[in-house]
């Protein structure tokens, strides 16, 4: 094999092994299991702040309420006694639900909003990943749901799905991302949160739409800039062709 085969498929190597180092963030009570709300095997809630340590509910108005939920196996099949498994993509028995009520007009929303998590840092892509359930009651289910990231508690990206989309009785991963870049980025610094949002977008009142969030997910993942992977690269190649131009010993 020549010098310059073995130096493409050592660029090749590098390149798909070096080009991020990830590293996750901790996300306080990212599956709602704090407090326990127990269950006796018929489903349990626990309504308000009080219940959400860690993080901040939004809007209630008589529209809106904040649920910390171990469902019964009615929404989720799996989901039998106090803390049974969760479904798909969930983590632990319980789940953070906002609720919009049978009063909620067009427009009417719901959040929980994180603390700041982490500062952010240049050249470096943060990934949110929240596991979105559809429970197996169909005349409950979500309008609009919203997985955000906030810096200094603005909008920066955000992701949306609803009940129709998602797979029924079962939850699924919902993802949404952004970078920083490596110099001059006023967002680096800021400090980032996450915010679980629910919208009510259809006309009229009278439906009564469930928005079930777990399993919280952070990544914070750090990009070698160009110039670095470039060096690497021209150092290893070197190291090659001196290897190469050796004798064998006999």
């Amino acid at each position: 094999m020549n010098t310059s085969r073995i130096t493409s498929l050592l660029a090749a190597s590098l390149l798909a092994t070096s080009p991020a180092f990830a590293a996750s963030v901790t996300v306080p009570n990212f599956s709602f299991e704090t407090p326990d709300i127990f269950d006796n095997g018929g489903g349990a809630g626990a309504y308000g702040q009080a219940f959400f340590p860690n993080w901040t509910i939004g809007p209630t108005a008589s529209m809106v309420e904040y649920i910390v939920m171990d469902p019964s196996p009615g929404y989720f099949a799996s989901a039998f006694g106090d803390n049974g498994p969760l479904p798909g993509t969930a983590d632990g028995g319980q789940m953070g639900v906002i609720r919009l009520l049978p009063s909620a007009v067009q427009g009417t929303f719901g959040t929980l909003t994180s603390g700041g998590l982490i500062t952010l840092q240049a050249n470096t892509a943060y990934t949110l990943t929240v596991a979105i359930g559809d429970d197996l009651i169909s005349t409950q289910e979500s309008e609009s749901v919203q997985i955000r990231l906030l810096v200094n508690g603005s909008l920066v990206t955000q992701s949306s799905t609803s009940g129709a989309a998602l797979s029924e009785g079962t939850f699924t991963d919902l993802l949404a991302s952004f970078s920083t870049l490596p110099s001059g980025d006023p967002l680096v610094g800021g400090s980032l949160q996450i915010q679980l949002v629910h919208t009510k977008l259809s006309p009229g009142t009278g439906t009564d739409s469930f928005a079930e969030f777990d399993n919280v997910r952070l990544d914070a993942t750090v990009v070698p800039e160009p110039a670095s992977v470039f060096l690497l690269l021209a150092g290893a190649a070197c190291c090659f062709r001196r290897t190469r131009r050796q004798p064998l010993n006999a």
